[in-house]
């Protein structure tokens, strides 16, 4: 119980870090989010955390490394059937790392 309030309490500390700009901060609670994520085996919210993990590398520059992350993001998507991530994961975002 402790975890699910704990993951709970990280999802809404998420906007506040990348809000206040402190991207490397953020990258390191979405890392715990993530843990925790596929702990529970969130499928939906590791997919959404793994988007927005390569959204903070790209925004710091690192496309390759952004490009992992949503690789992964959409391929849990696909496998799970959610298609709303594609609304993030547009073909042009692939075109700006090719």
């Amino acid at each position: 119980m402790i975890n699910l309030q704990k993951h709970q309490f990280l999802i809404i500390l998420l906007p506040i870090y990348e809000d206040l700009g402190d991207k490397h901060q953020a990258l390191a609670v979405y890392g715990q989010a993530l843990l925790l994520s596929r702990e529970f085996k969130d499928k939906g919210g590791e997919a959404t955390i793994l988007n927005n993990i390569g959204g903070i590398h790209n925004h710091l520059g690192d496309k390759q490394r952004a490009l992992e992350f949503y690789n992964q993001s959409l391929s849990i998507s696909k496998k799970i059937e959610d298609k709303s991530i594609y609304r993030t994961l547009s073909p042009q975002t692939f075109c700006r790392y090719s």
